[in-house]
C-alpha cells in the first residue's frame, strides 16, 4: 500500500508563508460566528517570531504573535464575530508580516476568497439563482437536508450550522436550535 507524503522544500535563508485560510462557512448570519483555521509556515533555515494578521476587507479579525522553527508549521484557529458588519461580500486573508532577511514574500498572503454576511436565517444567499436577501422555503430546504450532521459526518454543512460557535450553545451541530432560526425568521 502506498502512502502519501508532503515534502518541504526548505530554503537557507529566512521564509514564512501563509499555507491555508479554512472558514467553517461561507455564509454567516448577522450576530453570529463563524470560525476559521489559517496555517502558517517557517519554510527558512531559522527559528523565526512573527505576526499574523487575518481580515475580512480591511477590518482586522485577529493579529496572531507566532513563533516557528525552520520547517514547522501550526494551524491558528480564530473566531469572527460578524456583529456589526453589514450584511454584504467580505474577502477573508491572512498577511504574516515579513520577518527580517526575508525576500521571498510572493506566500505571505493567502487570499481565501468571499465570505458573505447575510440576515438571520438567508443560508443559501451565495447559491446562484437563488432569491438573495430573503429568508424563504430555500433556507428551510438548506438546513433540513444536513439536520442531525456534526462537524465531520460528509453531510454536515457549515452554512446551515447557523448557531455555529455562539457562546453558550454547543457547535458543530445542524440541529433544532438552527431550523427554529431560520423558521423564525422566514419571510423576512
Amino acid at each position: 500500500m502506498a502512502s502519501s507524503q508532503t515534502v518541504a522544500i526548505l530554503t537557507t535563508g529566512h521564509d514564512i508563508a501563509v499555507t491555508y485560510v479554512i472558514p467553517s462557512k461561507t455564509v454567516v448570519g448577522q450576530g453570529f460566528c463563524m470560525f476559521m483555521n489559517v496555517t502558517v509556515r517557517n519554510f527558512g533555515a531559522y527559528s523565526e517570531t512573527f505576526n499574523t494578521t487575518t481580515s475580512a476587507n480591511e477590518t482586522v479579525i485577529r493579529t496572531d504573535s507566532v513563533t516557528l522553527a525552520s520547517g514547522l508549521n501550526t494551524m491558528l484557529t480564530l473566531v469572527w464575530n460578524v456583529s456589526g458588519f453589514p450584511s454584504g461580500n467580505y474577502m477573508v486573508k491572512s498577511y504574516v508580516e515579513p520577518v527580517g532577511g526575508e525576500t521571498n514574500t510572493s506566500d505571505n498572503t493567502y487570499v481565501y476568497g468571499r465570505v458573505t454576511v447575510v440576515r438571520r436565517g438567508d443560508i443559501n444567499s451565495k447559491i446562484p439563482n437563488m432569491p438573495e436577501g430573503k429568508v424563504d422555503m430555500w433556507d428551510i430546504a438548506a438546513v433540513a437536508h444536513p439536520f442531525g450532521t456534526h462537524h465531520g459526518n460528509s453531510l454536515w454543512n457549515g452554512n446551515a450550522d447557523i448557531t455555529g460557535v455562539t457562546p453558550g450553545l454547543p457547535d458543530g451541530a445542524v440541529d433544532m436550535r438552527d431550523v427554529s432560526l431560520v423558521a423564525r425568521s422566514f419571510g423576512t
